[in-house]
C-alpha cells in the first residue's frame, strides 16, 4: 500500500472493469471505462485528492495513486523515501511493492480473531470488537497511545460493523503514566522545550522540532552540520 506520513492508500484498488458489448457477429465496441471511489464516479484518465494525502488518477479502471501531498500542499513524487518541510518529514512509497491493497480475510478457521489496522475483528461475531494500542493491549473504548506518543481515542459503533480512531494529539508520558493524564496531553503542532530540543507534536506523534547547540546556535530538525573535530552531527 502506499503510504504519506499519516495515511495510507492502496496503489491498486477495487474498481469498475471494462464492458464488453458484442454487436452482430463480429463487431466489438469497448465501453470507456470509469472507477468508483466510496460511491464516486471517475472518468478513465481523471485526476482526484483522495484521503487528502494523494493525488490519484484513474488507469484502465484501477486507481492509481499519482503522487503524494503534504500538509502545506506540496507535491511528494512517488517513491521519496524522506522529504522534509517545516520540520516535518514525509514519504511517499508503496509498503506492499505492488500489493492489490486488500485486506487479507483471517478468519479461515484457524483464529478466532485478527488484527488490522489497530482493529481488533472477532471472526466469530464478525464485528470490530476493539482497537489496539502500540504494545498490542486490547482497547474497547477511550483513550489509547500508538508509536511516538500518539494520543488517540477508540469508538466502536454499537452494530460492531464500524469503528473509528480518532485523532487526540500527543502524550508526553511514559508507558506507566495515566493515559487520561490531561496534564500529559498535548495539542497538534504545539512546540515545547525538553532539554536541549524543542518537541513538536506532528501528524505522526512526538518528533524533534529544533536543536539547541553551543553559543546559542539553534539547528531545525534535519539539518546536519560538523562540529570541532569534523565530525557530522545532525539534528533528529
Amino acid at each position: 500500500m502506499w503510504r504519506c506520513l499519516r495515511c495510507e492508500v492502496f496503489s491498486a484498488l477495487p474498481a469498475m472493469t471494462p464492458l464488453l458489448l458484442l454487436c452482430g457477429f463480429v463487431k466489438i465496441v469497448t465501453i470507456a471505462t470509469e472507477c468508483v471511489d466510496r460511491g464516486d464516479r471517475f472518468p478513465e484518465n481523471s485526476v482526484w485528492i483522495r484521503n487528502e494525502y494523494f493525488n490519484v488518477t484513474c488507469k484502465s479502471g484501477q486507481i492509481k495513486v499519482v503522487n503524494c501531498i503534504s500538509d502545506f500542499g506540496t507535491m511528494i513524487p512517488l517513491g521519496s523515501e524522506s522529504f522534509w518541510e517545516n520540520g516535518i518529514e514525509y514519504s511517499c512509497v508503496d509498503d506492499d511493492n505492488g500489493g492489490s491493497g486488500e485486506e487479507p480475510d483471517a478468519c479461515d478457521g484457524r483464529h478466532s480473531e485478527y488484527f488490522s489496522n489497530h482493529f481488533l475483528v472477532s471472526c466469530t461475531s464478525r464485528k470490530i470488537v476493539a482497537c489496539v494500542d502500540k504494545n498490542g493491549d486490547i482497547v474497547k473504548e477511550g483513550l489509547f497511545i500508538l508509536d511516538n506518543g500518539q494520543l488517540k481515542s477508540c469508538y466502536i459503533y454499537t452494530n460492531g460493523k464500524r469503528a473509528r480512531i480518532d485523532n487526540k494529539g500527543c502524550f508526553n508520558g511514559t508507558d506507566y503514566d495515566d493515559v487520561t493524564d490531561e496534564s500529559l496531553h498535548i495539542k497538534k503542532y504545539a512546540i515545547w522545550r525538553q532539554g536541549n530540543y524543542d518537541l513538536r507534536c506532528g501528524d505522526q506523534g512526538i518528533h524533534v522540532y529544533r536543536c539547541y547547540l553551543d553559543k546559542g546556535k539553534i539547528m531545525h530538525a534535519g539539518s546536519a552540520w560538523l562540529d570541532s573535530n569534523d565530525a557530522i552531527q545532525v539534528c533528529s
